[in-house]
Formats: structure tokens, C-alpha cells, sequence
């Protein structure tokens, strides 16, 4: 009895004193370590969408992409594809479930032709040295829901982007009589000139800050210390709206202009996703005078 006794005490002991693996290998050698795990969902399938919040650091620590810095919601979408290279990205991918938070520790160039497609990684990295990759998955959609949330998704974005508008305009109606509606776009004048009409391929000095209809400010010339410089016409410089307003306006005048997203970013939102999808713009304008 005694010694029955002493066996199960010698279990209990080791059981106890047995640390989990900081660290995970896959059979073919990637390297990760869960924050969070959930032991009853379902891995995706190929051809399955990943909605994550992804963060992606060097073995420092040195963080050099968040997607919440970089989009409205935070969330990075991720097409779950065939694996490229064996203990690569992909593979990392088809280990998570539903509300895991993993981080993968992974080769930085296999990385960077895997995810981006591109065969360089950047200069403050080597292409020998591993990065930390953490994934938290949010929801596992498969090709038909993918779509049909963007459909619902996009209808809904759409309806706030009129609401929006709407709402705006009712607060400049009921404080100013000089709201001009032209092609889509509107302009309510601050100050007139008796300047030069703006032509198009004038070259022109402008003073701006551009905001969304909440008025956070994300350009302004006159925190940079100098106005823009812009050729009406030239390809990519500015976007279509923006062109409507000035080439209805005159040197020297003051205007603010409201931007819809069709005369704008449109359904893309920015390059850089700075501006969202749907998103309407305001510009605070003042041309200098010739």
C-alpha cells in the first residue's frame, strides 16, 4: 500500500513540475509559440479567406507592420493558397483555428516571396535571418460567405457614405447661402475674388487640409510650411473632384469642398489606406494668387 502510495506521489510530482514547450517545430522545421489557443475549431482549407490582426517584428522586437495602423478595422484578409515552400507561411496558416493567437518564427525572405510576392526583402533586413510573424484569426470564410460579406459590406458603406453627406449638408444649408452642387461635388465659397479664372493646365500654389467629414485632418500644407504645387490636368495628381472645385474657382479665393468617394478614393479607399473605402472627402482650399 505504502509503496502504491509513493508511485502516485512520484507521478503527481513530475506532472507538476512538467513545463509546456515555449516553442512548437512543425515537421518541416517552422518554429512558433501560441498565445492563445483553441482546441475546438477547424483548420482552413485551401482556397478558405483568413480575417486576422497581424503583426510582424524582427527577433528584436522591432515591430515594422501592424494591420491595425494600416485599415479602418485593423483586420488583414489572407487567401489561404498552396504552400510555396516547405515550413513556410502557408503552412502556418493552415495550423491556426478560430481565435488562436500564434506567433511563427520564419525565414525573412521566404516570408516576402510567400506572402508579398516580391524576391527582396527590405534593406534593414537580412534575407537570412528569421522575423516573428503573430496572427490573431478572427473568422474562416470560404469563397461563397468571402463574397457575399463584401456585397453586404459594401452596400452598408455605401449607405453610411450618403448618410453622411446628408447630414453634413444640412448643417452647411443652415449656416450658408453660397453652397454650390456641381457635377457630384459641393463647394461652399469662404471668400470671393475678382481674380483670374482657374484654366485647365494652369499650374497653380495651393493651401490646403484635406479631412475626413468627422474633421480628422490627415494632410495639411500649412502644418508642412509650404503650399502644393499642382498642374490642373496632369495625370495622378490630384483626384477628380478636387479638379471639378478648382476649375470653378478663382486665384485667391477661399472654398471648402466636399468630395464623395465616386469623385474621390472611390471603392479602393487610398493606396497607402490612409483614406477607406466609401470615404468622402473635405478640402479646406485657398489658391494663392498668380
Amino acid at each position: 500500500m505504502k509503496l502504491a502510495i509513493f508511485f502516485l506521489g512520484l507521478v503527481f510530482f513530475l506532472s507538476c513540475n512538467r513545463e509546456t514547450p515555449e516553442y512548437y517545430t512543425t515537421k518541416h522545421g517552422l518554429k512558433y509559440k501560441y498565445h492563445d489557443i483553441n482546441s475546438e475549431g477547424k483548420p482552413p482549407k485551401q482556397g478558405d479567406y483568413l480575417s486576422v490582426f497581424m503583426e510582424w517584428k524582427t527577433i528584436n522586437d522591432s515591430i515594422f507592420y501592424n494591420s491595425k495602423n494600416t485599415s479602418p478595422s485593423g483586420v488583414d484578409v489572407i487567401k489561404v493558397g498552396r504552400q510555396k515552400h516547405l515550413g513556410g507561411i502557408e503552412e502556418a496558416f493552415y495550423l491556426l483555428q478560430k481565435g488562436d493567437s500564434v506567433s511563427f518564427y520564419i525565414n525573412a525572405l521566404t516570408f516576402y516571396e510567400d506572402y508579398l510576392n516580391v524576391s527582396k526583402t527590405p534593406t534593414f533586413l537580412s534575407e537570412n535571418e528569421d522575423i516573428i510573424i503573430t496572427i490573431r484569426l478572427l473568422n474562416i470564410e470560404n469563397s461563397k460567405e468571402y463574397k457575399d460579406r463584401l456585397v453586404n459590406d459594401k452596400e452598408l458603406l455605401e449607405l453610411k457614405e450618403l448618410k453622411d453627406i446628408g447630414t453634413l449638408l444640412k448643417k452647411w444649408n443652415a449656416s450658408n447661402d453660397s453652397i454650390l452642387e456641381i457635377g457630384g461635388i459641393y463647394i461652399q465659397i469662404k471668400n470671393k475674388s475678382k481674380g483670374a479664372k482657374v484654366l485647365g493646365n494652369d499650374i497653380l500654389k495651393l493651401n490646403y487640409r484635406a479631412s475626413f467629414i468627422n474633421n480628422a485632418v490627415f494632410y495639411d500644407t500649412y502644418k508642412n510650411g509650404k503650399p502644393d504645387e499642382f498642374q490642373i490636368g496632369r495625370e495622378g495628381q490630384m483626384v477628380e473632384g478636387l479638379k471639378k472645385a478648382l476649375l470653378n474657382m478663382h486665384y485667391g479665393e477661399k472654398a471648402t469642398v466636399l468630395v464623395p468617394s465616386f469623385l474621390g478614393f472611390g471603392s479602393k479607399g487610398s493606396a497607402g489606406k490612409i483614406i477607406p473605402p466609401y470615404t468622402p472627402i473635405l478640402y479646406d482650399i485657398e489658391i494663392l494668387e498668380k
